[in-house]
């Protein structure tokens, strides 16, 4: 081979790794695992096969300390945080639902006051969306840098799980609607279902079922790690009378069904089946423009909350799981192909150990509505202004002054808000940490900064003073399963895996935050993050 073939061959090299540099993923896809700690992966990882989460792990960049940076750690704020790389402090979602100041009504994340169709009162359902997120999302941004030619979409069990994660400009966002079995979307996106998402309502395919027992997915000697199937600790949420294995929906009454249908693992296995219809009917990863697709598993967290995390229900959850990923990507490898899709894993949140089996361990944990924290503070109140009608209303971790009252009795709200917190700190032993509205108005969040309150504060919807739980302690009784919300590592510490395109073997075991996800995704794009993003980008490039 002469010097001119050699000089031919290397150029023609050179030009294919300069076009391979400027290439960009077809398709995006993001997975959120609704409850999922950390722990699972290293806790149930001998027993996965080798083409789920340890495909994932194996061949993806695996950061082992990835933490959220905010409270409360709740479904809503999850999501939004991750699509955002924000907290709640510039996305608003403050939790799963917060207290409207003047009228003291809830407000859901998924509240719109906006959508108004003919169809509204038919099918009530779908008047949900985007609207409460106050910054944009990774879709919304690929939207934008694709003069909005790109395809967005989003699918869950829950609506929060598919809403906020799919952002305003999205194509569409699906989710399974308890009361009919079916999935449905938003007034906000369509008028009428797509012919397609009829058609799959219209099948058998969810039904098909309801008729499943749970079993146990593998041996029994693969759950002898873990406490006694029959357990205390657990929900007879099936109404058998017991709480071991094997499940069935039979005692479950029929308008039922389709709500207790969603606490089992076929909950997870219809999300795998409408996503891969979603796919292929939308032809996402098909054109020259990137596609996003985000997929929220909520079963996880349902099955969590009624058994906890020790149960053979959750192992026997992530087993199958593991093998619902497994069919996923085989999915994604055939339809759009194994090199040009990007993916991500990650958590909105973990969950915290029972309190009735944490107290008959000997650790310290308690319930803070079992104590009269709150008669106590209503009559520090009285003593000290001569009004328990101070506090307007209260919520979760906040409580909200009434500012009229406060104005008409000539008091000054931040003296009011002092000595509130002073009493939380110094007479409730449950509350381990406190802020009033007017410090945290005077501080500025951050990524790694570690007031948690903080970033979990937003100006227009959090209370007048906010406070935290110490660890091993619930704000409201669970007798069974258990609950999360905190800011200790078992609800702030999730799994954070990125694998596929651009992606090399690696892990990590730096501390990042949930808020990094959506730099990194974008910095993978090249294109600019979400409006209110503070995250910082995780891959070398």
């Amino acid at each position: 081979m002469n010097l001119i073939h050699i000089s031919i061959l290397f150029l023609i090299f050179s030009i294919n790794l300069i076009a391979q540099s400027n290439t960009q993923p077809k398709l995006v896809v993001g997975i959120v695992v609704d409850q999922m700690r950390y722990d699972y992966l290293e806790k149930f990882y001998n027993d996965f096969g080798e083409e789920g989460f340890k495909r994932l792990m194996k061949k993806g960049t695996n950061f082992t300390n990835c933490k959220i940076n905010y409270v409360p750690t709740l479904t809503g704020a999850g999501h939004a945080s991750i699509y955002t790389g924000t907290t709640p402090y510039f996305h608003g979602v403050i939790g799963n639902d917060w207290k409207d100041r003047e009228t003291t009504n809830s407000i859901n994340c998924c509240t719109s006051l906006n959508i108004k169709n003919e169809n509204y009162s038919e099918n009530i359902n779908r008047n949900r969306s985007p609207e409460q997120l106050l910054s944009t999302t990774i879709g919304d941004q690929i939207k934008i840098n694709s003069f909005g030619k790109s395809k967005i979409f989003s699918v869950s069990l829950k609506d929060r799980g598919a809403l906020l994660p799919a952002g305003k400009s999205a194509n569409g966002a699906f989710w399974f609607d308890n009361s009919t079995g079916e999935f449905i979307s938003s007034f906000y996106y369509y008028n009428e279902l797509p012919k397609w998402v009829k058609e799959f309502n219209h099948s058998d395919k969810i039904k098909s079922y309801l008729n499943l027992d749970w079993e146990l997915y593998s041996s029994i000697d693969k759950y002898n790690n873990l406490p006694n199937d029959e357990s205390p600790y657990e929900e007879d949420i099936f109404s058998e009378g017991r709480t071991s294995f094997p499940h069935s929906l039979k005692n479950v009454a029929e308008e039922e069904l389709f709500n207790y249908f969603t606490h089992t693992p076929y909950g997870n296995q219809i999300i795998i089946d409408f996503a891969t219809e979603l796919l292929k009917n939308e032809n996402l990863g098909k054109s020259e423009f990137i596609d996003h697709l985000a997929i929220s598993f909520s079963s996880t967290d349902k099955i969590g909350h009624a058994y906890g995390p020790q149960s053979y229900e959750i192992k026997d959850t992530y087993l199958r799981l593991d093998q619902q990923l497994a069919e996923l990507l085989k999915t994604l490898d055939s339809f759009v192909g194994q090199n040009n899709y990007l993916l991500f894993l990650t958590a909105d949140h973990g969950v915290m150990e029972n309190t009735h089996h944490l107290k008959d361990l000997n650790f310290d944990t308690g319930v803070l509505e079992n104590t009269d924290f709150y008669n106590r503070l209503q009559e520090f109140l009285q003593k000290k202004y001569n009004s328990k009608n101070l506090i307007k209303t209260r919520f979760s971790r906040n409580i909200y002054l009434d500012n009229d009252m406060i104005e008409n009795l000539d008091l000054e709200q931040n003296e009011i808000e002092q000595a509130i917190k002073d009493l939380l700190i110094f007479d409730v032993p449950e509350i381990v940490d406190a802020y009033t509205r007017t410090e945290l108005e005077l501080l500025a969040p951050a990524r790694d900064n570690k007031n948690y309150i903080l970033n979990g504060f937003n100006k227009v919807r959090s209370g007048d003073v906010l406070y935290s739980l110490r660890a091993n302690y619930l704000n409201w009784e669970h007798k069974f399963g258990s609950q999360h919300g905190s800011r200790h590592s078992y609800d702030n510490h999730i799994p954070l895996i990125f694998y596929g395109f651009g992606i090399s073997n690696y892990v990590n075991n730096e501390e990042v935050y949930i808020v990094d996800i959506a730099a990194t995704v974008c910095d993978i794009l090249g294109i600019t993050q979400p409006s209110g993003c503070i995250g910082i980008p995780l891959i070398k490039k």
